[in-house]
């Protein structure tokens, strides 16, 4: 989805590139013709009415007689005609109208919002709309040869045909490919090794490229190919971008797996270390000027080439860095860069970690520390702490002795004088009591909910 927006955004701004707006234009422009000597009319522009009347006289059409200017004003062009034949003066004071124009578009171009636009079959130059040239015209029926992006793997070795994403693009055969704007026959045809870049892009992979022959069919096109365009955005990493032991690299884990195809390169032929740009082979750079051309001494590992890292050598000074390869493999920085060792699969290291001590694994064995002595009692007085027994998890209720089955009045004793008992009976008004009590309960929670809300909004906390 995000590949597709990206070619969509290309290609609207190829169509503005194609479409750009010219600016307005302020100009002076004498205008008309003398009946009986010249047909029709003509004019003359320039930037003042003087300059429009000389442009005016300059393209007189008349052979036979000659003008002269007498003067210019801002609103005519004043002129004298001569007979060359004879050297007499035909007219001796002719105006002709000038005007001036401000703030319009220029020749071939229609007003559009924002400025103006050349009209179809006219392209735009300093400002002016000049005839459109077909610049592929020169290469109707001639071979070239055409850098194709293949695809990118996670290692420069030139064994590694594990493409990331399963995508490794190639050209079908007599397909046609829009290639830097001129539109280009393709075939299977490699015309020299394919070159794979031994310096990892900013996605921590590597850019691998096969230079494909065709044939130029001299029409125009907008929209490049993605293989053959330097403009290309590079590969995501479907995992994460990040560094092991100084290494930048795309790794994967549970989450987000970095998957890869096997695919072999058209072909057969191993790739030699390189990283030309897409497109048109580059002359100037590292590396080999024949088939992919050469490597840029600048760039970041992407569909643009280069740098001039990515086209050193691997094991043994060659190229592509084949683990099968002998001797060892030359980093940027001209240093050794050593093999990997001590996991599955790999040799074993030279240097050999003392494990002496060290537990042998499993079981309770391996809780020596005092790290995770603390992490088991801690653990045991968590689930204390979250046992329900013996703990009251009720949410509690009416007091028995304010139950109205349990209400009893209250002896107060015996009064003295009249020795008469004194009894207090509340049970007649408890249940107005407990409503009341409920009511004034339920209200002052709702407040105290409230204010604690409030008091949370006005502090900035969401």
């Amino acid at each position: 989805m995000i590949r597709a927006l990206l070619a969509a955004f290309v290609l609207l701004i190829s169509s503005f590139s194609a479409h750009a707006l010219v600016p307005k234009v302020s100009y002076w422009e004498t205008k008309g013709g003398l009946a009986g000597y010249t047909t029709g009319e003509w004019a003359g522009t320039g930037a003042n009415w003087v300059a429009s009347c000389d442009a005016w006289l300059a393209a007189w059409p008349n052979a036979s007689y000659s003008v002269t200017k007498k003067n210019a004003y801002t609103n005519q062009c004043v002129y004298i005609v001569t007979n060359k034949a004879t050297g007499g003066v035909v007219f001796d004071n002719v105006a002709v109208p000038t005007q001036e124009y401000a703030s319009v578009c220029p020749a071939n171009s229609t007003a559009v919002t924002g400025g103006c636009q050349c009209n179809a079959n006219y392209d735009e130059s300093n400002g002016q709309c000049v005839p459109h040239v077909n610049k592929c015209s020169a290469q109707m029926n001639k071979p070239r040869t055409v850098n194709w992006t293949l695809g990118w793997t996670r290692t420069p070795d030139d064994t590694d045909s594990r493409w990331v994403g399963g995508e490794m693009s190639v050209p079908s055969s007599g397909s046609t490919a829009c290639v830097e704007g001129c539109e280009v026959d393709m075939n299977l045809t490699l015309s020299g090794p394919p070159q794979k870049s031994q310096v990892p892009a900013a996605n921590g992979l590597y850019r691998v490229t096969a230079p494909f022959e065709g044939l130029g069919r001299g029409k125009e096109c907008t929209a490049n190919t993605a293989a053959t365009d330097k403009s290309t955005p590079i590969k995501e990493c479907p995992g994460y971008v990040g560094e092991i032991d100084g290494k930048l690299g795309c790794y994967g884990t549970a989450q987000k797996p970095v998957t890869t195809v096997d695919k072999p390169i058209p072909g057969g032929a191993a790739p030699i270390a390189g990283n030309p740009p897409a497109g048109t082979p580059s002359s100037s750079g590292v590396g080999p000027s024949t088939g992919a051309g050469r490597t840029p001494s600048s760039g970041t590992g992407g569909n643009d080439g280069g740098p001039a890292a990515a086209a050193t050598g691997g094991k043994g000074g060659g190229a592509g860095g084949s683990p099968s390869g002998t001797g060892s493999t030359v980093k940027a920085d001209g240093t050794e860069q050593k093999d990997p060792c001590g996991a599955p699969g790999q040799a074993q290291c030279n240097v050999k970690v003392d494990e002496k001590g060290t537990p042998e694994g499993g079981g309770d064995g391996m809780k020596t520390t005092a790290l995770d002595q603390a992490m088991d009692k801690a653990v045991e007085g968590l689930q204390k702490a979250t046992n329900p027994g013996g703990m009251d998890t009720s949410w509690g209720g009416i007091p028995a002795w304010f139950n109205s089955e349990a209400c009893t009045p209250w002896q107060l004793g015996t009064l003295p004088i009249i020795n008469q008992p004194v009894t207090l009976n509340i049970c007649v008004i408890q249940p107005y009591v407990i409503a009341v009590m409920t009511f004034l309960w339920v209200v002052g929670t709702f407040f105290a909910i409230v204010g604690m809300v409030a008091r949370v909004m006005g502090s900035g906390v969401h």
